[in-house]
Formats: structure tokens, sequence, C-alpha cells
């Protein structure tokens, strides 16, 4: 959504920091984790919710007890988005048209991004791709600190 928004207005977006982006460089390749998460429809609510986080973070353990309340509320009160199925990759042209600065995160074991995504951020005019060691997809759980500080000398 963001990308979508920055596209649309470009003079309001002054810069661009995109955590994990899914399905916005690249389309998500099939992993075994990818069907984990498919496969765990058919278990109880709170499997299917340890399931998941534990193939979005490289350390669960890590994950704050106010975040699994959130997280927990939001599965339990969760309905069919039709959005998340339509979702599709931006074209290159459209990426490379972002004209102001954008840095791009993911993590070395994230499910939904692949090293990919950081070759393409760095071909934007302004992009910035990295990869952040020891984390998933929730890669602003699993190093916090290091995604912080990355983020605010970005956007100095």
């Amino acid at each position: 959504m963001a990308v979508k928004l920055a596209l649309n207005d470009q003079k309001k977006i002054k810069s661009l920091v995109l955590l994990s982006p899914a399905q916005t460089f690249t389309w998500i390749k099939p992993s075994t984790d990818l069907l984990k998460n498919i496969v765990r429809i058919f278990s109880s609510k709170e499997k299917q919710m340890e399931q998941s986080l534990e193939s979005m973070s490289s350390n669960v353990a890590n994950i704050n007890d106010a975040y699994l309340k959130q997280y927990k509320l939001g599965t339990e009160l969760d309905s069919e988005n039709k959005f998340i199925t339509s979702m599709q990759p931006f074209s290159n042209d459209e990426l490379k048209s972002l004209q102001m600065p954008v840095l791009v995160l993911i993590g070395d074991d994230d499910m939904i991004n692949e090293k990919r995504t950081v070759a393409i951020a760095n071909m934007l005019p302004k992009g910035k791709g990295e990869v952040i060691q020891n984390a998933g997809h929730f890669l602003s759980i699993d190093q916090a600190e290091t995604v912080n500080q990355k983020m605010l000398d970005f956007l100095k």
C-alpha cells in the first residue's frame, strides 16, 4: 500500500521505508514455511498462531507479549481479505519511477522475500536495499535495534 500511495502522489512522499514488503518487488516464492502456513488452517487456533509466528520470526521468544495479544486478537477477528489474494508485484517501470529515497529491508530468513528484492531495490533511482541478519519476515521484532537504527540513519 505504501508503494501505491507513493506512486500516486510523489510530491507528498519525501522518503519511503519498506520492511519486508510482501509481493511488492517479486512474487512470494513457494517454500516449506509458506506451505506450513497454508496447511495450518487444519490445526487448532492456538497451533495456527504458533506455527505462523514460527515461520515469520527467527526468534519467537523475542516477541513482546503486547504484540502477541494483538496478533492473537487479529487472527480471531480475521476475515477473508480479497486484497491479499489480488496482490501482485509492481512492474520494474513503476518501481523505477519512484523518485524519492527508498529503503528496503528484509530478513535473511524471510519467507516472504528473497535477495532478489534487495537487488531490485538497489536499482531504483534513489533506492537502497539491505538484508538484516538473524531475522525473518518480522525483522523489526527479530532485530529491532538494528532495524530502528537503519531507519533513523536513512531518514536523517
